[in-house]
């Protein structure tokens, strides 16, 4: 095979690669801040994302 043939070999992971993108960069009043109606609410969203309730609780002490 010649290098070009090398070159275009399907198992080539680097022929599949596609640029990297640039990060995307937040504002920086977006930075930090949760978009949740009020404190009960955003209480409520971690404690049910956790497997115990109480353990959700316990992270805010």
């Amino acid at each position: 095979m010649s290098e070009k043939d090398l070159s275009l070999d399907p198992g080539d992971s680097s022929a599949r690669r596609s640029k990297p993108k640039a990060p995307r960069r937040a504002k920086v009043a977006d930075r930090g801040k949760l978009k949740i109606g009020d404190d009960w609410n955003a209480i409520r969203i971690i404690a049910l994302s956790q497997g115990n309730p109480l353990k959700a609780i316990a992270e805010f002490v």
